[in-house]
């Protein structure tokens, strides 16, 4: 028997999936933070952004996309539930990142 397709539904946290929930498309946006990630020359590496919005406005739905149109290595983590504020946190992850 045919699996039907899951009925789309809003989402009110954490990050968007355009097949399971209602969005907006923001093509535009999405690559202007491609053309920021990647720079020059997406080879190079070392380009960052940093995203500054209010609340559930999309910030880690935009980045997820702009990464996955890079299809380069990256690292992506959320500091939303760092253990205490962790100095040693940061540095794991700056070092994971270079």
């Amino acid at each position: 028997m045919k699996k039907e397709p899951a009925m789309r539904r809003f989402n009110s946290y954490g990050p968007v999936n355009n097949k399971l929930h209602y969005y907006a498309p923001r093509e535009e946006l999405i690559n202007m933070a491609y053309t920021q990630l990647t720079g020059e020359n997406i080879y190079k590496g070392g380009n960052y952004i940093a995203v500054w919005a209010p609340r559930q406005t999309g910030k880690t739905t935009l980045i997820l996309q702009a990464l996955k149109e890079i299809d380069i290595p990256s690292h992506y983590v959320s500091a939303d539930d760092v253990p205490n504020r962790s100095k040693t946190w940061i540095e794991q992850q700056w070092e994971i990142a270079r």
